[in-house]
Parts: C-alpha cells; sequence; structure tokens
C-alpha cells in the first residue's frame, strides 16, 4: 500500500536562501484511505509576502477530511496555526502531542493573538486575498483543550480508519516537550517524523532521545533504527554551529560591556520554546553577580503578557527538563543556598515580568537594564516598540537570537550584520558586534483610545444601534405575544367544545357516587393514612370510638412502619449493604466535588483568557524612519542540529527512504551530497516542492486475514523491531461466516502438490567462519574475498607522469572526504594527477580486513601505475589511511617504494572509543588466542558500523598495542621512536587543530613535535592546521583551513617528490 507525502508549506526546495526559516511547517501523511497532517504551523503575518496563501487555502480545502494531526514543537512554526484551523477550517479530529507542547503551544498563540489584535484591525485586513487567520481568546482555548496529550515512549493505538496504527512520541530537544513522532502501520512498516531536533546538551534539556545517552559518541536509539520513512528537516543541512560555550561567553561579554558601560540591552526572543534557556543562562549569571557584589542592581526583565503563566506551568514539568536544570539541585551547596532563599530552580527570583513597555518604563525609567521581549521577529508588541528606543543610542546593544521570519524587522537586522562579517553565518565562527549606522523604514501599528469627536461620533453611533435594537426586540415581543393570544383563543373555543359534550357523562358519574356514598352508609368514607384530607376528621364523624351509626370512622394518623429487626445469636443483624450505600454516596459526593472544582478552575481560566471590555478605540497605522546607532549581534541560540550532526545521525539510523523537508535549495542539496557518498545509505531521498505529493511504496499490496489456531501453534516466532515473524507454508481458507479469511497450515495432500521453490530467511547476526563451513560442508568452495582487481580513479593531469594515491578512512568511499576535488584541481596546475584507490577495505570492507592487506593492495596499484609510465607517485592517506601509509613505510616484505608520503588527519582510533567497546577487548583477545579471529564479534559489541567486524580487526583498532595503534598520544616515546625511526621516504604529518575524533585533552602540536622528534630525521613536516576539521568538510566553500591543507600538501610534494 502507498504512503504519500505533500507538503502544504515547509518544502524542502526552496530556491531563495532568504526564504529559510521563514515557512511553517505543515505536511499531509496519507497511509491507505487515511490522513494524518504533520504539524500546522503559522506565518508571520506582518513579514508574509505572498498573496497566493496557497497554504492556508489548502488546509481550509482538506481539514475536514483529516483524520489525525500530530504536533511537534510549542513554537508557532510547528503549531501556531492548529486553534484557527480548529475553529474555521473544521479541523476537528483527534490531535495528539506532549503536555508541554499543549499547554505552552496555547500560550505561545494566546501571545500572537494579543500582539497582533492589540495593533491590527484583523477582521478588517482578513479577506478572500489576503488572510490574517488570527483566532480570539476563546477560540484559542477550545482548541487547546480538545488536543491530547501523550507521555514519551508509551505506544498510542488508534482507531477508526487508523486502525492498526500506532504512534510514540520520542525526545526531540530543541524544545520543552519537543517531539519526534514514530508512526506504525503494518502495511507501510514505520515512519519517523524528525524535524527539529538537536543532539546536545542544553542547560534545560536534554539531548534528542534519537541518540541513546548511555553510549558515547554517536549511537542510535534501538527503536528507531533502519524506518522505512524519515521526514525530517534540511534547514541547517550546509552551515556549522559554533561551540555552546563561545556563544554563551560571547552573550555574556557583550551583556557586561554593555551594562558595564551604563547602557541597557534588547534580546527579543519567543514567548514560550527557547526563552527557557536564556532565562536559566541569564538567572546564573545575575545571581553569581550578585552573590559576587551585593550592591549590583541592574535589572533583568522581560516583557511578555504570558510570561508569568508559563513559568507557573512549566515548574509543574521537571521530569521533561534535562541539562543543569533537572539537576539543579543535585550539589549540595546549591541546596542549601536556595533552600535558605526559599526558591526552586525555575523560581528565577531575579526576574522581573512586565506586560507592557509602559509598565518597564514606570519600574525602570532612564536606567540600564538587559530587557527580554517578545516576539523575536520584533514585527508586533515589546520588542518592536523597544527597538525605536534602543537603538538611537549608540551605547545600546540589539542581540538576535534568532533570525527571523524574512521580510521581518529582525531578519533585515541580521541580513545587515551579517554582511559586516568576515566570516559568514553557517561558517562555525562567531561574528563580531556591529555599529549600526544606517536608517530603516518601519511602520508602527497601534490601538488607541477615541477621544473628542471621535468619540462623540461613536457614542451616537452605538445609541442609534441600541435604539433600533430595542425598536427590534420590542416588535419581535409584541409579535410573539399577538401569535400566543391567537393561539390561546383557539385553544378555548375547543376546550368550551368538549366541554358541552362531556356534560351529560359528567352527570351520570355524580349520580354514581351518590349512589356509592349511601351504600357506604350516610356517606362514611372509608379512607387510607396516605390520602391527603382536609379538616381534622372524616365527614360523620360523632365519636372517637364510633360512629353514631355504629360504624368506626378512621382519623388522619402520622405514617408509621414498624420495621422487624432480623436477631441471631449475637443481636442484631448488621446489614452490610447500607455501609456499603454510604461509601458508594460518598464516593460520588467526592467526585461531584472534584467536578465541581474542575468546573471552577476552568471558569476560572476562561475569565483569565476571555476578550476584556476595552475603551472605544481606533487602530492607526504610521511609518516612522529608525536610526540604528546602537550595537548589533546575532548570536546563536536557536538549539536545532547542524550539518555534521545531520550527516552523522542519518546514516546510523539507515533508513530506507528518506524526505527532506524545511529548507533550501543548496542545503537540501548538500545533504544529498553527502549522504550519496556512503555507500550503505539510501538512495532514495526525496526533496519535494511546495503542493507535490511524493509517493512511496505504490506497487505493494496489504492483505487482511487471521491466522488459525494449528498455525499459530506450530509455527516458531521470533522477534524483529516492532513485530514477531515466523516462516510458515500454508494456505488460505474461506468460511462462511467470517468477513475475511482464514490462513492456516497446508495439510500434507496439499504440500504434496505444492510446488517447492528455493527459499532463504536468516535472522541474526552473521558469523563468516560458520557460513564458510556450512558452504564447504554442502560441497561449495567458500573464501573470504579481499582479492581481485583493484579500480582507481584518476583525476587532475591524467597524462602527467607524477602521481598522488589517496587512500581513505574507514567507510569512505570515491570522493567521500570533501576536499579531494579541489586538492586534485589545485594540484593539475602543478602538473600532478590524483588516483583515487578503492581497496577491498573500502566502505565497510575494513571490518574484515587489515593493514597487511591494505599494504598488499597498495603496493600493487603503485605497481600498476609504473607501467603506465608514472615516475613519480606520492601515496597519501586521511584518518585510518594514514595508518596504512604508515605501516607501508614500515613494515616487514617486500613492496613498490614511493617518492614521499603524507599522513592527513592521523588519530588514534581507541581514543575515541567508549566503555562498551572496552569492555569487548579482553573477548576479542580471547577469540583470537583461540584461532576464531575471523569470526564477527557481537553485534553489541560496535555499533558505530553498520557492519559486522571480525575479532582481529576489532583488536587492532581499539585494543592498546594493536596493529592500528600508531597514533596513540598515550603511547611512550619508545614506541614512537621504535616506530618512526624505520621512516626513509620523506614523510609529512598533518594534523586538524579542531579535529572532532580527538579527545580534549590531547595537545597536538606537542604530539605532532613528539612523532618528528622520534623519526630521526624521517618525518620532514609535522604540523597541525588551526581550525580544521577531520575531514575539512565543505571543501572550498570558503573554508581557511582547506586551502591551508591543499597548500601545504602542494609545497611538500613539490620539494621532496
Amino acid at each position: 500500500m502507498a504512503i504519500t507525502v505533500t507538503p502544504l508549506a515547509g518544502s524542502g526546495r526552496v530556491n531563495t536562501e532568504e526564504r529559510n526559516t521563514g515557512e511553517p511547517f505543515c505536511y499531509l501523511l496519507e497511509i491507505e484511505d487515511a490522513r494524518i497532517l504533520l504539524d500546522c504551523g503559522s506565518r508571520d503575518w506582518e513579514a508574509n509576502d505572498e498573496s497566493a496563501f496557497y497554504y492556508e487555502k489548502k488546509l481550509r480545502e482538506i481539514a475536514p477530511t483529516i483524520d489525525l494531526v500530530l504536533l511537534s514543537h510549542a513554537s508557532t512554526k510547528h503549531s501556531g496555526f492548529y486553534a484557527y484551523a480548529y475553529t474555521h477550517y473544521g479541523l476537528k479530529c483527534p490531535a495528539y502531542c506532549s503536555l508541554p507542547v499543549k499547554e505552552l503551544a496555547r500560550l505561545s498563540t494566546l501571545e500572537d493573538i494579543i500582539g497582533w489584535r492589540g495593533e491590527r484591525d484583523i477582521e478588517r485586513l482578513h479577506n478572500d486575498d489576503e488572510l490574517w487567520c488570527v483566532p480570539t481568546r476563546e477560540e484559542n482555548r477550545a482548541a487547546w483543550t480538545s488536543v491530547k496529550d501523550v507521555r514519551y515512549h508509551q505506544p498510542q493505538h488508534l482507531y477508526g480508519k487508523l486502525r492498526g496504527v500506532t504512534i510514540t512520541a520520542y525526545s526531540s530537544g530543541h524544545t520543552l516537550g519537543g517531539t519526534l513522532w514514530k508512526i506504525r502501520a503494518p502495511s507501510v512498516g514505520t515512519i519517523l517524523y524528525a524535524v527539529g531536533i538537536n543532539h546536545m546538551k542544553e542547560r534545560h534539556l536534554d539531548g534528542t532521545a534519537l541518540i541513546r545517552g548511555d553510549q558515547g559518541g554517536l549511537t542510535v536509539h534501538e527503536q528507531l533504527v533502519r524506518p522505512g520513512l524519515v521526514i525530517t528537516d534540511s534547514e541547517r543541512g550546509d552551515c556549522v554551529n559554533a561551540k555552546r560555550k563561545d556563544r554563551d561567553a560571547a552573550l555574556l561579554d557583550i551583556i557586561n560591556r554593555t551594562l558595564q558601560s551604563g547602557n541597557s540591552l534588547l534580546l527579543p526572543c519567543d514567548p514560550t520554546s527557547r526563552i527557557l534557556e536564556l532565562l536559566v543562562l541569564l538567572d546564573q549569571h545575575w545571581t553569581y553577580i550578585r552573590d559576587k557584589d551585593p550592591s549590583f542592581r541592574i535589572p533583568l526583565c522581560l516583557i511578555s503578557n504570558t510570561g508569568t503563566d508559563m513559568l507557573k506551568f512549566v515548574r509543574g514539568l521537571m521530569e521533561f527538563f534535562g541539562g543543569a536544570t533537572a539537576a539543579g539541585d543535585n550539589s549540595r551547596e546549591e541546596a542549601e543556598r536556595r533552600y535558605k532563599e526559599n526558591r526552586g530552580v525555575l523560581d528565577f527570583k531575579t526576574l522581573n515580568i512586565f506586560t507592557s513597555v509602559d509598565a518597564l518604563e514606570a519600574a525602570y525609567p532612564g536606567t540600564p537594564k538587559l530587557v527580554l521581549a517578545v516576539p523575536y521577529s520584533m514585527s508586533y508588541g515589546g520588542s518592536r516598540r523597544l527597538f525605536h528606543s534602543f537603538s538611537n543610542n549608540p551605547g545600546n546593544a540589539i542581540v538576535l537570537t534568532s533570525r527571523g521570519a524574512p521580510g521581518s524587522l529582525a531578519r533585515d537586522l541580521f541580513d545587515r550584520w551579517n554582511d559586516k562579517q568576515n566570516d559568514k553565518w553557517g561558517s562555525g565562527k562567531l561574528g563580531e558586534a556591529v555599529q549600526g549606522d544606517w536608517n530603516i523604514t518601519i511602520t508602527e501599528h497601534s490601538k488607541v483610545p477615541l477621544l473628542g469627536e471621535e468619540l462623540e461620533a461613536y457614542q451616537a453611533t452605538e445609541r442609534i444601534n441600541r435604539e433600533q435594537e430595542a425598536a427590534r426586540q420590542a416588535a419581535d415581543s409584541r409579535r410573539r405575544r399577538m401569535m400566543e393570544a391567537d393561539a390561546q383563543e383557539e385553544d378555548d373555543e375547543e376546550d368550551d367544545f368538549e366541554g358541552d359534550s362531556s356534560s351529560d357523562e359528567d352527570d351520570k358519574v355524580v349520580e354514581k357516587e351518590e349512589q356509592q356514598k349511601e351504600e357506604d352508609g350516610n356517606g362514611l368514607q372509608q379512607i387510607s393514612y396516605d390520602i391527603y384530607l382536609k379538616g381534622h376528621s372524616t365527614r360523620g364523624a360523632t365519636s372517637f370510638f364510633k360512629s353514631a351509626q355504629g360504624s368506626a370512622p378512621r382519623f388522619r394518623m402520622f405514617p408509621f412502619n414498624d420495621i422487624k429487626r432480623k436477631m441471631d445469636s449475637y443481636g442484631e443483624v448488621i446489614d452490610a449493604e447500607s455501609w456499603v450505600s454510604r461509601g458508594r454516596e460518598l464516593e460520588r459526593q467526592a467526585i461531584e466535588q472534584d467536578q465541581e472544582h474542575e468546573a471552577k478552575r476552568r471558569k476560572m481560566e476562561e475569565e483569565a483568557d476571555a476578550t476584556p471590555l476595552e475603551p472605544p478605540s481606533k487602530y492607526i497605522s504610521e511609518n516612522v524612519e529608525v536610526g540604528v546607532n546602537c550595537q548589533v549581534m546575532y548570536i546563536d541560540l536557536e538549539g536545532l542540529n547542524d550539518s555534521r550532526a545531520i550527516k552523522n545521525i542519518m546514516p546510523r539510523l539507515n533508513p530506507r527512504k528518506m524526505i527532506l523537508v524545511g529548507g533550501t535549495q543548496t542545503s537540501s542539496n548538500s545533504l544529498i551530497n553527502a549522504f550519496e557518498a556512503i555507500s550503505a545509505m539510501t538512495k532514495d531521498i526525496y526533496v519535494p516542492n511546495m503542493g507535490e505529493t511524493i509517493k512511496i511504496g505504490e506497487h505493494t499490496h496489504s492483505y487482511t486475514f487471521t491466522l488459525g489456531d494449528s498455525l499459530v501453534n506450530n509455527v516458531h516466532m521470533a522477534p524483529f523491531e516492532d513485530f514477531v515473524v515466523g516462516h510458515a507454508i500454508g494456505k488460505m481458507a474461506y468460511h462462511e461466516e467470517a468477513l475475511v479469511p482464514t490462513f492456516e497450515v497446508a495439510t500434507s495432500a496439499a504440500q504434496e502438490t505444492t510446488a517447492n521453490v528455493p527459499t532463504s530467511l536468516y535472522i541474526g547476526d552473521m558469523k563468516l567462519t560458520s557460513l564458510k563451513a556450512k558452504l564447504v560442508g554442502l560441497g561449495l568452495s567458500a573464501e573470504f574475498g579481499g582479492e581481485g582487481p583493484l579500480p582507481m580513479f584518476l583525476s587532475g593531469d591524467i597524462s602527467s607522469d607524477k602521481v598522488l594515491v589517496f587512500i581513505a578512512g574507514l567507510t569512505n568511499t570515491l570522493l567521500s572526504v570533501p576536499y579531494v576535488e579541489p586538492l586534485s584541481e589545485t594540484l593539475k596546475t602543478s602538473g600532478w594527477g590524483v588516483a583515487q584507490l578503492l581497496t577491498s577495505s573500502s566502505g565497510y570492507g575494513f571490518a574484515h580486513g587489515s593493514l597487511d592487506r591494505d599494504v598488499s593492495e597498495i603496493s600493487n596499484a603503485v605497481a600498476e601505475l609504473r607501467k603506465q609510465g608514472k615516475k613519480k607517485v606520492v601515496i597519501m592517506g586521511h584518518s585510518t589511511g594514514s595508518q596504512d601509509v604508515l605501516h607501508y613505510l614500515i613494515s616487514n616484505g617486500e613492496r613498490e617504494g614511493v617518492e614521499a608520503a603524507i599522513c592527513q588527519a592521523p588519530v588514534s582510533d581507541r581514543e575515541a572509543i567508549d566503555d562498551t567497546i572496552k569492555s569487548y577487548i579482553p573477548l576479542a583477545r580471547k577469540m583470537i588466542d583461540e584461532g576464531r579471529q575471523e569470526e564477527a564479534m557481537p553485534r553489541e559489541a560496535c555499533k558505530w558500523f553498520a557492519t559486522p567486524i571480525t575479532a582481529y580487526r576489532f583488536f587492532s583498532l581499539f585494543a592498546e598495542g594493536g596493529q592500528d595503534d600508531y597514533f596513540t598520544s598515550t603511547l611512550p616515546s619508545s614506541t614512537f621512536e621504535e616506530n618512526f625511526s624505520k621512516v626513509k621516504t620523506p614523510l609529512a604529518l598533518i594534523f586538524s587543530g579542531a579535529d572532532q575524533f580527538v579527545p580534549e585533552y590531547v595537545d597536538k602540536n606537542s604530539l605532532a613535535k613528539r612523532m618528528q622528534d622520534s623519526s630521526k630525521g624521517g618525518v620532514k613536516l609535522s604540523t597541525v592546521v588551526p581550525d580544521a576539521k577531520h575531514d575539512y568538510e565543505g571543501g572550498l566553500e570558503g573554508s581557511k583551513p582547506t586551502l591551508k591543507l591543499i597548500d601545504t600538501v602542494k609545497n611538500f610534494i613539490e620539494e621532496y617528490a
């Protein structure tokens, strides 16, 4: 059955870079006949420049047909449009999100409602051509009340059209309660919707659940590995984040400098999502300053209409927090200090919250202060108003923590700041503050009370309207009374007609009653006590004991029933049912009290969210020219993964198919190029345009049937991912009363007539030696691979007799190292060619290889190049390829000579491993001692690679003294001397200054010098390229380290080769 995905907003193929981060997220996922809406974000209405409003119009069209809504984050970009669509578009289907997302998204939308409706006439702006979709307060509350909240890791089984579908929420990082959704359907497998993820641990949040927190390195959660389809965003597919400690230091530095100079700072921020990270950081900084200097009185302020409610709510959600916030009271000193101050981790005693700029200025007029104001786009509200007053003072500073939507004031400031930076945003570098020297024209919108003639005209109009309404109501009332009078007259006429026809019958009834009275004796009536009678006695009573005629009349008496009590040998029997009834009554009363309290609470919340009464007002707009003279700086605190993280996580996630959304053409292409260079990564990667439908699995079919008892009892079942699978041969049986067929084990006679075909079924980890032994036992010749032709790809000056042979590292293949292509182009100008050698260890072949095998293959390749007339050959290894190069130079055995050699990014694999890998080293040693070195290690031993690894290669890479252990920084100098003193060929060691695979404690400059000193002249060059990553990701795209590397290689081979 096919899966279709259609982006309604947030395409992954936007052509212009400025549109990045501007589009909301909303995607239509169709599974069979069911429709699921993934996110329902809202755009920045002030910054919007589209006249078509495709997203809103399309959602209005399909909203009644949606069966399920899944919301991932509380930001308006992901959930800001839900309340409006629920109320006006009929999006009434079940909706799910985490509890923090539900409440924080409600508050984010409420902040937008107050802000937009407080400045713009929404009803007048909203029309068929230009949609201003801002709900009211009441609509917002009603919509979010209907949303169902879920907990992390708890599957939710759906019904109706989605029967059989299971959804599970996992933490995505980035925002409090942020969710990545796992959607599991029997007919289509697993779909993972993962947008807005962050694997880095922050002050108030842990990283995404996509990465296991108890393992070193990037290890994907076992419940999320190998999904059938991943939908993820490519917004940051071509950018590199600066380090968090550098960003925090830059923020605190500009804050301290500005405040110490007697000036103020403005930090535009969002109302609920990312503001918490800022508040935790700033509150800790303010507390530290005040403890150090009690005279410090500069205020930390927040302008937000929902700030108080937001903080009150999140204090009850400690289970969703992480980082330093969750562990805030673990320190004894910290706990004691907070106890003395009578405050919790999220109390923020240093924070002053205001709902308006006027309230802020009244509390702190003309004093230095730090102000956080919403929204971060500066399109309305306090941040826009404060911009006007802050920007005129050259000493003030405006610090942007988010780029804002295209066309917004925040994006304009960001673009101007970025244009003046030497290292553009996204290069991994922090920029510098820019002193403003430009003017911009902004439109200020406001809502002001009516005064003078306008107020009198308004009141006159209202008075006329009230009089007209009163006259209309009076006319309606008079018309209603006349209709009721006519109906009453008709009823009276009918009653008169019926009264005449029944008078004869009434006379007969009276005669019968008189006759009965005479029979009873002078009209005396025998009556019961429970019949109500007027007077003190019945008619005709003359005596209490006896009537005058000898008949005893009955007088009224108080009703009394004599209850006979049951007794036994121990006394009166206790009726247990009465006590049970009393307990039920108490429970009923408790439930009624709870319902009453809940009703009161909801009423109070509704009153708080209700639109307050306002005096008669009007909306005005004014174009104002503002001189930006203050400092402007952007510090990325959006809390999102960069390209390096995405390119490392997704191959380990290893999806079968992938859809990229929410990015630009450039960022999406950057990810696709990186994934295509990984042989084990899927090539089915789609980047749909807005409104383009991607169909996946349209040629598959699914059928529904039941399993027979005989089959269930006889088939061996084994767990596989979220399923239990087994292998059986049977037939479909169609029973008369059954709606679906039954799959039953075939009878012996049926099996004899069934054609048998070769079948294969394998579940579990592969043992290479066991497989080889089994094949040999069946009479088949089986040997481990590795021999055969070696492909080499020649580029640059292919006619030259000088060639550089490039040997890549673990998992690398053709062009998977970014700098190879620009290196080839540069060496071409010097008359050198570049040969990229793919050995049998390329890709994942390393897992069953060795350095000896690699050296043999490199020697064969060099010999082949000599045959083709290449006179000068230089070998260059990258990463683990550096071990191949050094082993080539110093190991025993005959091999082709080379003129020079280069080791680029030589690293120690065993210095970067986690405790899990270390724990399996003794097992690898034992297997080698037992002669089982070619057997595969258990899968749990190393989940870094998507392939089994032999015990020999495992020990060689990760054990001390293994064959690959050449570059470990903790090796003694005697070991370095033993190895490098054997080098007789000119050798260059080029380390990467910012190598992410080298521990921070390693002094690369010192290590480079130790190795060169140990070589006794063999190592001609040992240098560290500053700021260089392991593989110089990005090639020549503005990378100074890459240019430095290429220049170093070129100079070395020209001098020594």
